[in-house]
């Protein structure tokens, strides 16, 4: 059993099939950044990842896996380190599913040192991945969770690729047009 906790495309339910326990969590001492440069088979683009940040929490889920779902996510998380969190920096659990209080760490994927850089017109950050990761969040953390998921990212002034008519993002959902707008303001206010 892992336990794997998840701040990007993994909050939204509708781009994953398997079985896991989830638990709302804050993770202390962490920073979200768009800058995982990944090579896809539609061209390269800019991921999310985090990054240690004394001064920093973010949201994000802790999923508890069986090993077979550990390896599916470990062939989606490609070019992503396998990082230890402490148990101790996961601050609060919002639901009480999982006891977070075990002296457990959870498993992150962090960008690797070969893949880490900032989004570049060369590789842009999807608009269509930023839909889902926000609607992850809307969903599991209502409206203020997603304003926040804006807030503790950093590199919203970087290059962003408006996908949404031909998404490149593989795992795009359709979202309506009020959520989309709100997308769009939450990233002219951060940029």
């Amino acid at each position: 059993m892992d336990r794997i906790f998840a701040y990007g495309s993994l909050l939204n339910k509708a781009t994953w099939s398997f079985n896991a326990d989830i638990e709302l969590v804050r993770a202390d001492g962490w920073v979200r950044q768009w800058r995982q440069i990944v090579q896809t088979d539609k061209g390269i683009i800019c991921a999310l990842t985090i990054s240690p940040s004394s001064k920093s929490s973010i949201d994000g889920i802790l999923l508890e896996v069986s090993d077979s779902v550990g390896r599916i996510l470990n062939k989606r998380e490609v070019g992503y380190n396998k990082t230890k969190i402490p148990a101790s920096r996961i601050l609060q659990s919002v639901q009480g599913k999982i006891d977070v209080s075990l002296k457990i760490p959870a498993i992150t994927y962090t960008a690797s040192k070969s893949t880490i850089g900032w989004a570049t017109k060369k590789a842009p950050i999807l608009l269509s991945y930023i839909d889902v990761v926000a609607k992850g969040y809307f969903d599991l953390f209502g409206l203020e969770g997603a304003k926040n998921f804006f807030n503790t990212t950093q590199g919203w002034n970087l290059p962003i690729l408006n996908d949404r008519d031909k998404p490149l993002y593989p795992r795009a959902v359709q979202l309506n047009t009020e959520f989309l707008e709100l997308v769009d303001q939450q990233i002219l206010l951060h940029a």
